[in-house]
């Protein structure tokens, strides 16, 4: 019985006559443009079949000449991985071509507060997955010193979806400069007391005026693509209305993945094992985080109670900041 390469016409057999062949048309249809008439082609796959018939044709004219089926065999899984290798380069260049051209993005300036706290309270009661937030504000969203019917309905809002949306990862960073403030925290963790989704960390800021440019950036995040930056210069939503500094919202999943990697650094340096920046408040159910951290808390708070308007330009005309109010 004849094998393949044992039939023969001429010189060559008739597999290395097909091999020929097939090298000869993708040798043509590499040399000609990528796209014809609205067909394209695709000159990776041309290479991998070139290789492939110069392979065939060099195995059919060995010196044993014996194409058998172990060979042939051999070749079909060298084809199979040449076709996952061509995969991976396709999918790397697709990947090349989308940083070259940028990932779609919505970049909203907000000026005002109204707008500002309607934004976010959307952007939260319809996340679903996580949202990692800082209250870095001097005084409590329910204090008579800074009430506002927009920040009271966030925050209703804010409780009522986490309590609604048990699967939802929420992370809140609190700065307590007062003690108008560690009495809202207080209340807030014990009527939270069972929510297993809600994780609080405390900031130690003694007066974050004092601390530019070293402040932190007060950066709000939903899920993977929602994100918005209070102006670094003034990171807190000012009671003042005419004092509202732009900020700004995004929809980029690059960004937020940069901004959400700060955050959980961030957020690991106040939660470690006695760290001097901060600690634990609430991780998930119980109340003995906070009353393990409230005296220590306490003892930070400075008498003097902070300046209702911290929005003053220092006296060497430079910026200042101070807390967010998330």
């Amino acid at each position: 019985m004849m094998r393949i390469g044992e039939i023969k016409f001429g010189k060559y057999d008739i597999l290395s006559y097909v091999s020929i062949v097939v090298t000869a048309i993708c040798i043509v249809l590499y040399l000609l443009p990528n796209k014809i008439e609205g067909i394209e082609i695709n000159k990776i796959d041309i290479l991998l079949y070139l290789l492939v018939s110069l392979s065939t044709f060099l195995i059919a004219n060995t010196k044993k000449n014996d194409l058998t089926c172990d060979k042939v065999t051999q070749i079909s899984n060298e084809i199979t991985v040449l076709k996952e290798n061509t995969e991976k380069i396709n999918r790397i260049a697709d990947d090349v071509d989308l940083l070259k051209s940028g990932t779609p993005a919505v970049i909203k300036p907000i000026n005002n507060q109204e707008d500002f706290y309607h934004l976010l309270n959307a952007s939260v009661i319809t996340s679903s997955t996580r949202v990692w937030v800082t209250h870095l504000d001097q005084w409590a969203p329910t204090s008579p010193k800074f009430s506002d019917k927009d920040r009271v309905n966030y925050f209703d809002s804010v409780l009522e979806h986490i309590q609604t949306h048990p699967a939802i990862d929420f992370k809140r960073i609190i700065s307590i400069p007062t003690k108008d403030k560690l009495e809202w925290v207080e209340k807030l963790i014990m009527d939270t007391d069972a929510y297993q989704n809600l994780h609080l960390a405390y900031i130690r800021i003694d007066d974050i005026e004092d601390i530019f440019p070293f402040s932190v950036v007060s950066c709000q995040i939903i899920d993977e693509n929602k994100m918005f930056i209070l102006n670094p210069l003034l990171n807190r939503v000012p009671r003042n209305r005419g004092q509202f500094k732009e900020c700004l919202y995004f929809e980029n999943k690059n960004i937020v993945g940069i901004y959400s990697n700060y955050y959980e650094k961030l957020w690991d340096k106040i939660t470690q094992k006695d760290s001097l920046h901060g600690c634990i408040l609430k991780d998930g159910t119980g109340t003995d985080n906070f009353y393990k951290n409230k005296n220590w808390i306490l003892s930070n708070i400075k008498e003097e109670e902070p300046r209702e308007d911290s929005c003053n330009i220092a006296s060497n005309n430079q910026s200042i900041t101070n807390g967010v109010s998330s």
